[in-house]
This record gives structure tokens, sequence and C-alpha cells, in this order.
């Protein structure tokens, strides 16, 4: 251990050496009751040429035995002068070494003093805005637990999934072109979508192919893809004045979309509430849309989703950032990354907020991985440090 380091312990070295210094010169010494206090005291009686000086120590463990005689924990110590009342060449050298010891006490406390408080006084910079003192945190559910809700349930973020109620997965029942063709009607349903003409649908699954023979296999096709969904979608698949689409059922419970869901809640108007935030990441968490699958048309849906949910996430966090928790904000950095991997917004505030919450290592992690996926992807380094970041 460091002197400084131990310097609570050690400020009241310097008095016991004084006081053992001082006994060497004393000659008498008169114990007197002992007292649990601490004092130092000099006084000076009415007769000529003495001086008494009387000091008090507590606790008695520290009082040492001084030459003279058994010293309890209060002590009398008395010093002649010379016969002139002045004193000594030996006297004068005590009290020199007395105010030495004094002052270096005082400015080892005072050294030690100023240490512990800048010790307290550190603070990881990071603005308060983005931490506040009491945050607030969500509990994300799933989209699964929709699915229990509903007789049949179509998954469209991360890989795409198909499931009834009691759980069979028809998934791997889909082939290429019946899930081709089932995606291509349901995406074209959501939000105020009319659907998907008959003459769009065959333009993207047989381009090139003459009409009649075009419309001949799309009509065997849906035929297919109705029997693999059941009957429910006998009734939920319809063709309205010529527009393929995938009707909601709000009041049945007969069909649920995560990616209907999403768009829905995009899509209200007005101030996003926690609710809604708190759907939205429930909704999204397995990743983007369709994440397993490679269509031509569906890259522009792709890339409206991923921008929808970015924009809403990060202008969320703007407006609320009085009552985001730290917590809160990693979630919702983690969520738009899912969509933008190297999205730098996302990256500060979570390395930001990883930093208040004391996990230095984490932040650095996170900024690493952004860094490679920047190279990666632009084929340049990014050009700010992470002090700069968390700044």
């Amino acid at each position: 251990m460091t002197a400084l380091g131990n310097m609570k312990q050690l400020h009241f070295l310097p008095i016991l050496l004084l006081f053992i210094f001082v006994s060497n010169y004393c000659f008498g010494a008169q114990s007197k009751q002992a007292q649990n206090h601490f004092a130092i005291g000099c006084q000076l009686t009415g007769q000529t040429g003495k001086n008494h000086i009387h000091l008090k120590f507590s606790p008695p463990a520290l009082a040492p035995v001084c030459r003279a005689g058994r010293i309890n924990s209060n002590f009398v110590i008395a010093n002649k002068l010379s016969s002139a009342g002045q004193p000594s060449g030996n006297e004068v050298k005590v009290w020199l070494w007395l105010l030495l010891i004094v002052v270096f006490d005082v400015s080892a406390l005072i050294v030690f003093l100023v240490r512990k408080k800048k010790r307290k006084a550190y603070i990881p910079n990071e603005p308060e805005a983005i931490l506040p003192s009491e945050g607030v945190d969500l509990y994300f559910g799933t989209a699964s637990k929709f699915c229990q809700e509903y007789t049949n349930s179509a998954l469209l973020f991360g890989n795409f999934r198909f499931l009834r109620s009691d759980g069979t997965e028809l998934s791997n029942k889909f082939s290429p072109l019946l899930k081709e063709l089932f995606l291509l009607i349901l995406v074209h349903s959501v939000g105020n979508s009319k659907g998907i003409t008959t003459s769009g649908i065959i333009e993207k699954l047989w381009p090139g192919m003459p009409e009649k023979n075009a419309r001949n296999n799309l009509a065997v096709n849906i035929g297919k893809l109705r029997a693999l969904l059941g009957p429910d979608f006998h009734e939920l698949m319809v063709n309205h004045n010529g527009y393929w689409k995938i009707a909601g059922d709000e009041n049945n419970n007969l069909f649920y979309c995560d990616y209907c869901h999403c768009v829905n809640i995009l899509e209200q108007k007005g101030e996003f509430t926690f609710d809604n935030i708190q759907l939205l990441i429930g909704i999204i968490q397995k990743g983007g849309l369709l994440t397993d699958l490679e269509y031509e048309w569906l890259d522009a849906h792709k890339a409206n989703i991923s921008n929808n949910v970015i924009d809403t996430l990060l202008r969320f966090v703007a407006k609320n950032k009085a009552n985001i928790s730290a917590s809160l904000i990693v979630t919702i950095s983690d969520t738009v990354m899912l969509f933008d991997m190297v999205n730098e917004h996302a990256m500060e505030l979570k390395c930001k907020a990883l930093v208040s919450m004391g996990r230095h290592s984490m932040a650095n992690d996170t900024y690493a991985r952004f860094v490679r996926e920047y190279k990666t992807l632009y084929d340049i380094d990014f050009n700010k440090s992470l002090k700069s970041v968390i700044e």
C-alpha cells in the first residue's frame, strides 16, 4: 500500500512522533484519570521560570511510555526554563521540530481530502438528456403471443414462418412457387393497398409467358395455395375488382400477419406512445423483412419498411429523452441495427448508454464491431474514435 493510499490511517502518525520526540526532553510526568478524548494544550503557570505543557491522548492505546515514568491517557509534562526565564537552545530546536511536524501533518491531511473529493466528483462524460435519473423501461413481448390468438399466422420478420394456433408449422409445406405467390399477394395486401392485379402477378412470376397460359397457371396455383392453407383462406384470399388480396380478419381471429401489424402501427397518426413502441419492437425483434428470401420485387418493400422503422424509433428517442432509461436506449439501438447494421446514430446512442451504465467493455465491443462492418461495407475506415463518439 502506498502512503497516499493510506493517508487516512497515517495522518495521526506525525502527532504520535511529535509526542515521543517531546517526551525525550521531559523530566517529570504526572498521571491523571483516563478520559476518552484527544487534545493538546499549552498553559503557562504564574510561577517564574516554569512552563507546563498539558497533553491528553485518546484512546489510551496510543500513549507511549516516557523515560520520566509511567504515563496513562492524560499527561502533564513539565519543562524547565533557564534561570533567566528564556528558553534554552535545545528547547528552541524542540519547538522548531514541533512546528515542522505539525505543518507536514496538516499538508498531508489537505492532500488526502483534495484527492478524495476529486475521486467522488468524477462522472463519465455523458449528456444528461440521454440518461435521466428515472427512466422508463418497457416489457417487450414477441409476435409469437399473437400466434396463439389466431387460427393462422404468417410471420415475415426474420425467416418466413406459417403457423397454426396449435403450434403446427406449415412453412416447409410451401413449394418455392407457392411461397412466392403467397407472399406476393400478402405483401401487397398491407395497409390501404388494394392488392395486386392478375397482370401484376403474371409479370412477376411468369414473365414472357403467353397470357392465356399464365392465367391458367395462376388459377391452378391459387387452388393449390388455398388447399394448403385450409378452408379459412377460401374467404380470406379474394379477387375483388381485379385485385388479389388477403383480407384482414380482426373479428373472427382467422389470420394474423406481423408485417401487416407493423405497417398499421407505423401508419398511425399522431405521436407514438410507449405502448406503440413496445408492440413495434416486439413484432420486429426477429430481424428485417424476410431475411431468408431474395425476390427482385421484394427489395423495394424491404427498403421501405426498414427506413420507416428506423426513422420511427430514432424519432421516438429524440422526442422522449427525458423519460427513456439507458437500457431502453440500448434495446432501441439494437433494434435499429437489425435493419441497418452501420447506422451511425444508433451506434452512438448505444455506446453512450452503455458507458453511462458502467459497461465500458461492451461499449468498446459495440464500437469495434461497427467499425469492422463499416469497413466491409464501404471499404473505407470509419473516421471517428470511440472517445469522440461518447463525448
